[in-house]
């Protein structure tokens, strides 16, 4: 999972900067195309079912 921001080199604040030094945030190459973007297919709401299975996931796992 990732959080899209808008975000040039110019503006960064210092925490973002440092993230991209740890190699944890890259800064952009070309200006985002937002309609492109918003037309990545999304998974399906699989209400309180998909909730369900991630958290009996999550116990398993501990």
């Amino acid at each position: 999972m990732a959080k899209l921001v808008p975000f040039s080199p110019g503006e960064g604040t210092e925490e973002e900067l440092l993230l991209v030094a740890a190699g944890k945030m890259r800064l952009p190459e070309r200006p985002v195309d937002l309609e492109k973007v918003l037309r990545v297919p999304t998974g399906k709401n699989l209400g309180r079912a998909g909730t369900q299975a991630l958290l009996e996931d999550r116990e398993q796992s501990l």
